[in-house]
This record gives C-alpha cells, sequence and structure tokens, in this order.
C-alpha cells in the first residue's frame, strides 16, 4: 500500500515537474487576449485610445507594443514546452501556434468595439515572432 501511495506521489511530482511552465505560459496568453480584444474606447487594461486620427507616433508606439507583446508569447510558450519537447520542436510549435494567434486574434478584433484589421500590427505580430524565433536559435547554436 505504501508502494503504492509513493508510486502515486511520484506520478504527480513529475507530471507538476513537466506541467507547471504551461500556467505562466497560459496566463499571459489570456491576459494578451484581452489586451488585444478588448475595446479602445474602453479598456480592462490600459489608457484608452487616444480620439481622433491615428498620428505616427502613436502608431509607433503600438507597433512596438505589439513587438514586445508577442517576442513575449513566444518565449513563454516555448520555455514551457522545453521539458516536454526537443528544442527544435518546441520553437516550431511556439511560432506555428503564435503566429497563428496574432492572424486570428488581428482578425478578431473586427468584432471589438472600436477596433479593425491592421496589416501593420498583424506584420508586426509576425514579424516579432520570426525574430525572437531566430534569436533563440542564435542563442542556442553560441551556447
Amino acid at each position: 500500500m505504501t508502494s503504492q501511495l509513493h508510486q502515486e506521489h511520484s506520478q504527480e511530482s513529475s507530471f507538476l515537474a513537466l506541467y507547471w511552465r504551461y500556467f505562466p505560459a497560459l496566463l499571459y496568453t489570456v491576459f494578451v487576449t484581452i489586451l488585444l480584444l478588448q475595446p479602445s474606447n474602453q479598456p480592462l487594461i490600459g489608457p484608452p485610445a487616444p480620439p481622433g486620427p491615428p498620428s505616427f507616433r502613436r502608431e509607433v508606439f503600438l507597433t512596438i507594443g505589439h513587438l514586445c507583446v508577442f517576442s513575449g508569447l513566444l518565449t513563454c510558450w516555448w520555455w514551457a514546452l522545453l521539458p516536454t519537447h526537443t528544442f527544435e520542436r518546441a520553437l516550431r510549435t511556439s511560432v506555428v501556434a503564435c503566429i497563428v494567434f496574432g492572424i486570428v486574434s488581428e482578425l478578431l478584433q473586427t468584432f471589438s468595439v472600436y477596433r479593425s484589421v491592421s496589416v501593420i500590427d498583424a506584420s508586426a505580430n509576425i514579424g516579432a515572432v520570426l525574430l525572437t524565433a531566430w534569436a533563440i536559435n542564435v542563442y542556442r547554436s553560441r551556447r
């Protein structure tokens, strides 16, 4: 009986050791989803968008935001998948998932109040994912 309990506890511990990294990645994904799909006039996170036509400065600021958010998203999911996947598979799976997420979230903005699809934002999302994947790959090859 004791051996069986010890074995069950060991299996639970190994499960947690492998999959606990998914929790912060999922939390960050929920945060990013809210950030991207919230109405721009009354956001849950951050200040409302300024009224009027978008300025160049505002667009640059928002594009940098997309780069940072999607760089973090890729990094979170790559890190979460590392214990259960090879380096290459974890990176490839994360890249595909983040690119799909970036495109789908951009398309879903059509259904949000005062939001619309932006090719610049979608490009920033994809660019951030690819640039971060490249940086992670370079970092690994130099280690």
